[in-house]
């Protein structure tokens, strides 16, 4: 028995590796694909199984579409083991492909300029980089695609909005960075640890974030020339590293662009080599603005001398933002006219040196707008502002127009209630919810919003007997009413904001109104019961009803004559029915007489 359960093994296993596992689906030209998607039509490229093609050496460019069985199919993967042990010299992605897993010696890589993010992204082993779309991720996630590589250059192209977090990080080699004019923001540890990165310029970034270029030691110099916020440093276990800048030894003198408006806790820490550095006017913060104690923002820079800030007014700073050495051995210089301002202002006053400079003239200053958001928004410009805190910047003497347009919400609705200027109050020069105001400094703006006050809303009720009454009513109320006709008469109709409700009256009169949410109207028409049987058997079928100065008169009989008079008897109109609805207008708020045929109603408008 042994004997033949060992030969069944032998032969299982026999058979076991005689059987070739197909790596792929199908294949198209000299190129392997895997199905991703039947109903999409999707595929993967791939490989043959054998983890190496030949065909994919060299320049090769990624096909759009693959066919197979008479059908095409969009090729929108690249599997991580596609281009193993391959060696190309230029290797090309096309808009189809929105993730690639990239495996493999590769030269050149171009992605193909698309608006068609790439969902995911890596590889282990590139020279040269051309990413033409951005690489869709959460925008504080780390992408890290290219990052600890040999990458020596790369370049954005104009569909790329921004530089995703880690996507460069300790690449060693990185020394030419192209950045387009789409790109409007640098990401948390883009650039970190580059070693080799000398110089870099981006037209229209506004924004570099935590850590973007930390510990690049090489980089003299940098132009941003439209940038708005240098972001915080990221501190852990209280231990503080990480600054937007922090760690570049070769950076020695800095000019900031005019348009700046904060620089973050320890942006500039360690940059031991920093000799001077000058701050626009429009910088409204420097350091944490919650914890000015812990800012570090020019922190250990032994160097450093000269400091020139364009600023008409002091900033608050904490005063770890310079070390003491600092505050005694450098020149603080600050424009003409503002010494005594510096010289008793919170840290300022810390330096030993403070001199004014008549060449100091910068022109550009920033203006906060506070209090925007979930009560009311502004418009500056035409320009919507829904988020608080918001920071424009102006040339000075720049006139700005502030539309000041309140919101609507669950919770109520709002009105304006105070604008200031600086801290004074202009709530009074606000015309027509609008505000001008003229730049000549850093400028804040405050806006409180108040509940509304509730515009009332009424119910008329028109009858005829006691006239016409206005309930000023609760909105979303419901209000119940009977009904007393005067003697010789019955109640005919009774309408709500035109509609007829006569068939939810009560057996006792009587009749609840919707919820009442805006202006509204109950008419009630009464009915003559003085006409003998036989008149009230034979005569009209007509229903009167009213609303908002009209009476209409349904159901009357082809060619009967309809007739409205005053409680005077004074005949306002009369017409023949020659359809199932006739309408007259009346005059608002008075008492009228309908005939219809033999039968007679009063009605209130």
């Amino acid at each position: 028995m042994n004997r033949i359960v060992k030969y069944i093994a032998l032969i299982t296993m026999m058979f076991c590796f005689s059987v070739v596992t197909q790596a792929y689906d199908f294949q198209d030209g000299d190129c392997y694909y895997t199905i991703t998607s039947l109903s999409e039509q999707t595929v993967a490229l791939t490989n043959s199984g054998e983890k190496y093609v030949a065909c994919y050496d060299g320049d090769f460019v990624v096909p759009q579409t693959a066919e197979y069985s008479g059908r095409k199919f969009k090729v929108t993967s690249i599997d991580g083991d596609a281009f193993e042990n391959c060696n190309l010299d230029k290797l090309t992605i096309p808009s189809t492909v929105i993730s690639a897993t990239l495996n493999g010696v590769i030269q050149k890589l171009v992605i193909e300029d698309s608006n068609i993010p790439l969902s995911h992204l890596s590889t282990n082993s590139v020279k040269d980089v051309y990413v033409g779309r951005n690489i869709d991720v959460p925008w504080n996630h780390l992408v890290y695609c290219f990052a600890y590589s040999s990458i020596e250059k790369i370049a954005f192209g104009d569909s790329v909005t921004y530089v995703p977090g880690g996507i460069l990080q300790e690449c060693k080699e990185l020394i030419n960075v192209e950045l387009s004019g789409s790109i409007k923001a640098i990401l948390n540890g883009a650039f970190l640890g580059c070693t080799k990165l000398k110089t870099i310029s981006g037209a229209s970034v506004e924004l570099i974030a935590t850590k973007a270029f930390c510990d690049c030691i090489s980089l003299e110099s940098f132009d941003f020339p439209n940038l708005k916020t240098i972001d915080n440093g990221d501190s852990q276990w209280g231990t503080y590293r990480w600054g937007v800048f922090q760690g570049c030894t070769s950076l020695t003198n800095v000019i900031l662009p005019q348009g700046l408006t904060s620089i973050g806790t320890m942006a500039f820490m360690d940059c031991t080599s920093l000799v001077s550095i000058a701050i626009p006017a429009s910088v409204v913060f420097i350091g944490d603005t919650y914890n000015m104690e812990h800012s570090s923002v020019f922190t250990n820079c032994p160097l450093l001398k000269t400091i020139t800030i364009n600023g008409l007014e002091p900033i608050n700073i904490g005063e770890t933002t310079f070390d003491a050495s600092t505050y005694i051995n450098a020149t603080l210089k600050i424009p003409v006219g503002t010494k005594n301002k510096y010289m008793t202002a919170m840290n300022w006053k810390n330096f030993f040196t403070i001199e004014e400079d008549e060449n100091i003239n910068d022109g550009i200053f920033s203006v906060i707008i506070n209090g925007s958001g979930y009560d009311g928004y502004v418009e500056v410009d035409g320009k919507e502002i829904t988020n608080d805190n918001y920071i424009i910047t102006a040339n000075k003497g720049k006139s700005i127009n502030l539309k000041f347009i309140p919101n609507s919400n669950e919770y109520g609705n709002y009105e304006l209630g105070t604008v200031k200027v600086n801290g004074i109050d202009v709530t009074q020069n606000v015309i027509g919810n609008e505000l001008i105001i003229e730049v000549t400094g850093n400028t804040t703006v405050d806006i409180s919003w108040n509940y509304a006050k509730e515009t009332p809303v009424f119910l008329s009720i028109k009858q005829a007997d006691n006239g016409n009454v206005k309930l000023k009513a609760g909105k979303w109320d419901s209000y119940q009413f009977v009904f007393a006709p005067a003697e010789g008469w019955v109640i005919h109709s009774v309408s709500f904001n035109g509609k007829d409700v006569t068939d939810e009256i009560a057996s006792d009169n009587s009749y609840w109104t919707p919820e009442i949410t805006e202006n509204s109207e109950l008419v009630v028409v009464y009915a003559s019961s003085e006409s003998s049987i036989d008149d009230v058997q034979s005569g009209s079928s007509a229903k009167v009803v009213g609303y908002s100065g009209n009476i209409t008169v349904n159901n009357a009989k082809i060619g009967e004559v309809i007739s409205v008079y005053t409680t005077a008897g004074v005949l306002v109109n009369s017409t023949v029915a020659n359809s199932d609805t006739t309408t007259i207008r009346v005059q608002d708020n008075e008492v009228y007489i309908v005939k219809v045929g033999k039968n007679t109603f009063k009605i209130g408008m």
